[in-house]
């Protein structure tokens, strides 16, 4: 699973919309989190916000929840065959 930030022509700044990605043998979907984020408080490598404000770990937190949710279906699934 992976998070980046996109940039749209409603972009304003530095100010970027987070999308997710999910990659399932070979097929790659991806999703808006309708959230937004700067570009140069993001790590792309880690895949998160960069900073100790509480913005920065709100959105953090928010992704954490959405791998949560995205591991907690696939263990669904898995169980359910």
């Amino acid at each position: 699973m992976l998070f980046f930030l996109k940039k749209t022509k409603f972009s304003k700044g530095t100010e970027r919309l987070l999308y997710g990605r999910i990659t399932i043998n070979g097929i790659s979907k991806e999703f808006s989190t309708k959230r937004n984020w700067f570009k140069d408080r993001w790590n792309q490598g880690a895949n998160r916000a960069i900073g100790n404000k509480e913005d920065a770990k709100s959105i953090n937190h928010y992704i954490d929840a959405l791998v949560s949710k995205v591991y907690d279906s696939k263990r669904e699934l898995i169980s359910n065959g």
